[in-house]
């Protein structure tokens, strides 16, 4: 191939990748612009937050899912997968987790330090019916520790 052939087909290649993230960029607008349908709150969640375009993130965050899934029905962790980021001694915990642990174990996944994006993560998770068991626990786990706080003050 010539200079010039290569220099076309980086430019081509250059095109599609703007042409990409404007279209990611558009999606994400249109999730803002819309009302959430509850039936598809995690869904939209996901596209709100960039997720849904981060198949690395995906994978991960459905790993911590079946992790803490596991954990709450205290039942043995079959298959340890390190991921990067994220804690395994914190993650492979025995016992089920603390609201504050699963929140951290998220955050991780995600790799955020947002709170309220993994709170509303949990919202959607609810409204959608998806990880029911999980999302029951973590709320009413959740609710313990903000009675045992304001007990404490």
């Amino acid at each position: 191939m010539c200079e010039e052939e290569i220099r076309r087909l980086k430019s081509e290649l250059q095109d599609l990748r703007d042409e990409i993230l404007a279209l990611r960029m558009a999606i994400i607008e249109l999730a803002y612009a819309k009302v959430t349908d509850p039936k598809f709150a995690y869904f939209d969640w996901r596209i709100r937050y960039g997720v849904a375009f981060d198949e690395e993130k995906i994978m991960r965050l459905n790993w911590v899912f079946h992790v803490l899934t596991e954990r709450i029905k205290e039942e043995p962790i079959e298959r340890i997968k390190s991921i990067p980021g994220i804690s395994d001694a914190v993650l492979y915990r025995k016992g089920p987790p603390t609201y504050r642990e699963a929140l951290t174990l998220l955050m991780q996944a995600l790799g955020t330090k947002n709170e309220i994006m993994v709170e509303e993560l949990i919202e959607s998770l609810q409204s959608q019916g998806i990880l029911r068991e999980l999302v029951d626990f973590l709320c009413d786990r959740k609710r313990s520790e903000v009675k045992a706080r304001s007990e404490d003050s």
